[in-house]
């Protein structure tokens, strides 16, 4: 007899989402929580192929094609005087979407509610609660002030991203790697060029000594996202 086993997911940002259509095609409840209202502005909208395959894998790229997303073919990137460019079609065969996050991190979340994910926006998890080194319930927030526990959970995946809330609260084990420690500003322009030998569809990136810069294309006629 197979166990039951129910998930509680903290976070619907793509890794959330992910994790829990996964978990729920194998036949596991899942619960997922996210603390904003989707859709809502989010920055990183240039997808690599190793994205595609777990995509593929839970059923939604066809979703993503069919949406409009630009299919990103690959990349060039400039450091100083040497230069790289990526033919992902030519060099492994696949290829990527240059996305608006708020439309593609909604359709990963309705993706999940399509699969059997029981889906809650305007919930904040601000702290999870151990019982012998196991997380047991978590207190939340919601969007009204007003506080409660989940404590009807087996397990817990924690996909609230930059936040962290399991290893800056709990684990403490997030440290900030030195050479990291950079600033990014970003913006987007309408009618901005590519570098020369730049793929059709595909991203720039041309770094220097002291920082770097990169541009990502929207759909034709859209805007250009320069980081």
């Amino acid at each position: 007899m197979t166990q039951h086993t129910r998930v509680l997911v903290l976070g619907g940002g793509p890794a959330g989402s992910v994790a829990a259509t996964a978990l729920a095609q194998q036949g596991i409840a899942v619960q997922l929580i996210e603390s904003a209202q989707f859709p809502r502005y989010h920055i990183g909208e240039s997808l690599t192929p190793s994205c595609r395959t777990i995509l593929e894998q839970i059923g939604v790229a066809k979703k993503l094609d069919a949406h409009g997303f630009v299919i990103k073919h690959g990349g060039a990137f400039r450091w100083d005087d040497d230069s790289w460019i990526f033919d992902w079609g030519a060099q492994i065969g696949s290829r990527s979407w240059q996305v608006d996050r708020a439309e593609f991190d909604l359709l990963l979340l309705n993706h999940a509610r399509d699969n059997g994910v029981a889906v809650t926006m305007g919930v904040t998890a601000k702290k999870v609660l151990f019982t012998c080194d196991r997380p047991t319930s978590v207190r939340c927030d919601d969007q009204d002030g007003n506080s409660f526990t989940i404590d009807d959970f087996d397990f817990l995946i924690d996909a609230t991203g930059r936040n962290g809330l399991l290893s800056t609260q709990h684990f403490k084990d997030r440290h900030p790697h030195v050479n990291l420690r950079n600033v990014a500003i970003w913006g987007y322009w309408r009618g901005a060029k590519v570098l020369p030998d730049t793929l059709p569809e595909a991203s720039t990136s041309s770094p220097h000594r002291r920082g770097g810069s990169g541009s990502s294309r929207s759909p034709v006629g859209g805007p250009v996202s320069v980081s």
